[in-house]
C-alpha cells in the first residue's frame, strides 16, 4: 500500500478520536455548550459556548472563562506589554472582546473556521499563564516601570555601571538625584537566593561610587519560608528589597 494510503487511513482515525471526545450540550433554552478534545492547564477540555445570533447567524463565545481564570490566577492585563500581547492574539485569531469574553460571528459556511480561530485564541491565552521566564521578567519590568511613571519618577533605562572589579553592571533603572546619591533599582521576576545573591556582590561592587541599590522583588508565586530566606540574605547583607505586593512599597523604594 503507498505510504499516502497509510497516512489517510491514520488522519482518518484522528479524526473519529477527535470527534469521539467532542460532546455536546444544552445550556439553558438559548445556549449549547461544545466540549472540545483540547485540554487547558488544569487538564479540562475547552469549551465553547454557541448561540443564535441574527438571522442565519451564530455567536461563538467563551463564556468569560478564560480571562477569569487568567485574572484568578494573578495573570491580568492591565500593563501597556500584557495588553499588547491580549491584543495581538486577538488580532490574529479575529476573534473581538466583549465584557471579558472572547468572541466570533459566524454562519454556517464558515462555522467550522470561526470555531477553528475562537479556540486557538483561547488556547494561546490559556498558555499564558505558563510564562516562559524572559516573558515574565518583560511583564514584570513593564509593571515596576509603569508604577515609577505613575509617581513621575525621571530614569534612565537599561545602563552599564563599572564595578570595582571593572565588570560592568546591567542596570534595570538608574536614578540620578543630584546631590544625593545616584540609585540603581533592580528587577527580579522570579526571585531566589541566588538571583538575591547576585544583587548582593553588584551592591558591593558599586560602594566605591556610592550607588544606592535597591530590589523589586516579584512575590506573586513565593512561598512564605522564601520570602524569609529572602528577607534574612538582604538584612544579613544590607541590601535594601521590597515585595510587589507590599503596600509600603513606594517608602521602602523612593525613600
Amino acid at each position: 500500500m503507498p505510504l499516502v494510503d497509510d497516512i489517510n487511513v491514520l488522519v482518518e482515525k484522528y479524526l473519529e478520536f477527535l470527534r469521539s471526545r467532542i460532546n455536546l450540550r444544552e445550556v439553558g433554552d438559548t445556549h449549547v455548550a461544545i466540549s472540545t478534545p483540547f485540554i487547558d492547564r488544569h487538564n479540562d477540555g475547552f469549551v465553547i459556548y454557541i448561540s443564535r445570533s441574527t438571522g442565519d447567524k451564530f455567536m461563538l463565545t467563551d463564556d468569560g472563562e478564560i480571562l477569569t481564570d487568567l485574572e484568578h490566577s494573578g495573570c491580568t492585563f492591565d500593563t501597556p506589554s500584557r495588553k499588547s500581547a491580549l491584543e495581538t492574539i486577538l488580532l490574529s485569531n479575529s476573534v473581538t472582546l466583549h465584557n471579558g469574553e472572547l468572541k466570533v460571528e459566524t454562519n454556517a459556511a464558515d462555522f467550522a473556521e470561526k470555531k477553528s480561530s475562537l479556540l486557538n485564541a483561547m488556547m494561546e491565552l490559556d498558555k499564558m499563564y505558563v510564562l516562559a521566564e524572559n516573558r515574565t521578567r518583560n511583564f514584570f519590568f513593564e509593571d515596576v516601570k509603569s508604577w515609577l511613571d505613575g509617581r513621575k519618577v525621571g530614569y534612565a533605562l537599561n545602563m552599564k555601571l563599572p564595578g570595582s572589579s571593572g565588570y560592568m553592571f546591567p542596570v534595570d533603572f538608574f536614578i540620578g538625584r543630584g546631590s544625593d546619591p545616584e540609585m540603581a533599582i533592580q528587577t527580579l521576576a522570579a526571585p531566589d537566593v541566588s538571583s538575591l545573591s547576585r544583587m548582593i556582590v553588584m551592591k558591593e561592587e558599586l560602594c566605591y561610587r556610592k550607588t544606592d541599590v535597591r530590589v523589586i522583588l516579584n512575590d506573586e508565586k513565593l512561598s512564605g519560608q522564601m520570602e524569609k530566606d529572602l528577607s534574612a540574605l538582604s538584612e544579613s547583607r544590607g541590601l535594601p528589597i521590597s515585595f510587589w505586593s507590599s503596600h509600603e512599597i513606594s517608602a521602602d523604594i523612593l525613600g
